[in-house]
């Protein structure tokens, strides 16, 4: 019988264990008539092993009540459930038996399931001491050392112990390596990425080990490399859906969105069934460039998993990608069908209005929002502010900014801030602007250049040169915008030295070959200081010249009275096919031709 056959119970016990089928491992278990401390073991490793900690703990509370004395291996498990379920207090409990036990203190995989216990519990300095007391440390306590500190956001400190371990004479084994290359991820430390990569190349592990291959993937992709991403993709031999995902979802995140769709369809067909996360970045892929088509295909395709709209998630990718293309009707029909309605589904109507400009059905969208009692966060806040600021509703956006205050959110989220200050900088209350910024705790390179903007745009040159005098002294590196920023205030005073030292700067890092922006701003300063030769330098220089770039220098010759270059300018642009403001152009070419008394026949 069964019941009496406690080794044939223990081993069925396991075997619906591993397949999930806790309830029939329980009801094995509740027949057994004898129990020994490998079938309590059996079940208690069950539950702590698919996360149902607290039902793990009680099997480990009775099995000492009723008399049975833990094994290793039970307290390996009730300690992996004392950390998956956050039972600090059971865990220091188990912590202080083992103590007791001389044999078991001394175990190393006890030991390391202790750190990993104080990790999960979020006692960082607990799981240091417990591992620095290990008698005899093993590859695995300092994987699960690494693991931890990469788990808790402590990138450094992991990259330090992978360094110690070497020192110490520890030969790394694929788990070390791809916590390793985590935490160089998480640092863009692109160089101890390369280290790392050298050390799996010549162990010649990359080839058949597919969460490593996705490790190193994922780092070079999150250090901006994406070319030796596809490289590392390319060589290694298993590839699994979530190798294709992190590379599809790397080019999206990175804006190449044709080389994200172009990954998509290789995937498909080399056989490989995407998943909900695959959909997700494909569908922001076609988000980003607006191909509206191409994202109903995909929606086509997503029709076929099933349950799909409960997958949140991926609905609300759906949606995203429909609001960003502006097909606004298909978003809402999407919204409509979902059982949870939460901020982000909301989120993503609100921050589609605003991304097309319809900052007023932003509004509406909010203050639906609130009326369904979904609370607001950061990014609805954000986003309402920009729709504030794009029509000109700054008395919302003072409502908006004292409910803010209220709430407490300012000093916690700085890009809260950055709102405020550019939405009143935008609007000429530059006092506003500037008060907000005078409050914040945190102050980044778009914080920084909102402000500065928010002068230029005013023509107080100065004071925005003064605020980048402040930013630089503060240690807060410039970004491009920026840049254009700086020379705009420089144009409205004149200040040619200051742009000209701009100028060299941007140079020198190779910006101008990268921004067309920053190329056009260069070119409107020297238009608007009157150095009309350095501006046709610049304008010659532009990767891409844009309508701006054409009807700018055409402004510049206009204001000498240079005609034929103003005309053979304006013929050139046409032959080009850029679209420009005809209006704006006629106006400069009669500019130009007054001075002879001309401009009847120039056309």
């Amino acid at each position: 019988m069964l019941e009496n056959n406690v080794i044939i119970g223990t081993a069925l016990i396991e075997m619906y264990a591993n397949c999930g089928a806790l309830d029939k491992a329980q009801e094995v278990f509740d027949k057994l008539q004898k129990k020994d401390v490998a079938c309590w073991t059996a079940l208690i490793g069950g539950f702590a092993r698919h996360g149902i900690g607290d039902k793990s703990i009680n099997c480990y509370i009775r099995m000492q009540e009723e008399g049975f004395s833990p094994s290793a291996i039970t307290l390996v498990f009730v300690l992996s459930a004392c950390g998956s379920s956050q039972a600090i207090e059971m865990g220091q409990l188990v912590h202080a038996e083992i103590r007791k036990q001389r044999a078991f203190a001394e175990n190393t995989l006890i030991a390391n399931a202790l750190v990993d216990m104080y990790f999960k519990c979020s006692n960082v300095q607990k799981a240091k001491e417990v591992f620095d007391e290990i008698p005899i440390k093993i590859t695995g306590s300092w994987n699960t050392l690494i693991t931890g500190y990469v788990d808790h956001g402590l990138a450094e400190e992991a990259l330090k112990c992978f360094e110690n371990m070497q020192d110490n004479g520890f030969l790394p084994d694929a788990i070390t390596f791809i916590c390793s290359l985590k935490a160089c991820s998480e640092l863009k430390a692109l160089e101890k990425g390369e280290k790392v990569h050298a050390e799996v190349s010549k162990l010649g592990l990359l080839k058949n080990h597919i969460v490593l291959g996705n490790a190193l993937v994922d780092m070079y992709i999150k250090c901006n490399m994406l070319e030796r991403a596809k490289e590392v993709f390319e060589k290694v031999l298993s590839r699994d859906v979530t190798s294709w995902n992190v590379l599809i979802a790397g080019y999206a995140q990175h804006k190449f969105n044709d080389k994200a769709m172009e990954c998509f369809g290789q995937m498909l067909s080399e056989g490989i069934s995407p998943n909900s996360i695959t959909f997700q970045s494909a569908l922001k892929a076609c988000g980003s460039v607006g191909a509206l088509q191409k994202g109903k295909e995909l929606h086509g395709r997503v029709g076929m998993i099933s349950s799909c709209n409960r997958i949140n998630g991926l609905v609300n990718a759906l949606m995203d990608m429909y609001a960003q293309c502006g097909a606004f009707e298909n978003a809402w029909e999407l919204f409509r069908e979902l059982q949870t309605r939460d901020v982000a589904s909301w989120n993503i109507l609100i921050s589609g209005y605003v991304q097309h400009g319809f900052g007023s059905e932003a509004l509406d969208c909010f203050a639906r929002m609130k009326k369904d009692d979904v609370f607001p966060n950061v990014v609805t806040y954000v986003n309402i502010l920009k729709a504030c600021s794009a029509i000109g509703e700054v008395k919302k956006g003072e409502e908006i900014h004292m409910e803010i205050e209220r709430l407490g959110l300012l000093n916690e989220h700085y890009i809260l801030g950055t709102a405020l200050v550019d939405m009143y900088a935008k609007h000429g209350l530059i006092e506003k602007s500037q008060e907000v910024f005078d409050k914040l705790l945190l102050r980044d390179a778009v914080c920084w250049t909102a402000l500065i903007n928010g002068y230029a745009q005013l023509g107080l040159g100065d004071e925005a040169l003064c605020r980048y005098g402040q930013m630089q002294d503060e240690g807060v590196f410039p970004e491009t915008v920026t840049y254009a920023c700086i020379l705009k205030a420089c144009s409205t005073i004149g200040a040619l030295k200051r742009a000209e030292a701009i100028h060299s700067e941007v140079g020198r890092m190779g910006l101008l070959e990268k921004d067309s922006m920053l190329g056009n701003a260069l070119l409107d300063m020297y238009v608007k200081c009157g150095e009309i030769s350095r501006a046709q330098e610049v304008f010659s220089m532009l990767p891409m010249r844009d309508a701006f770039s054409w009807t700018s220098l055409i402004s510049g010759y206009a204001q000498f009275g240079e005609y034929r270059s103003v005309f053979s300018l304006f013929r050139k642009m046409e032959k080009e096919q850029i679209e420009y403001n005809h209006l704006c152009c006629f106006a400069y070419c009669l500019q130009a031709f007054r001075p002879i008394g001309g401009g009847e026949n120039m056309f």
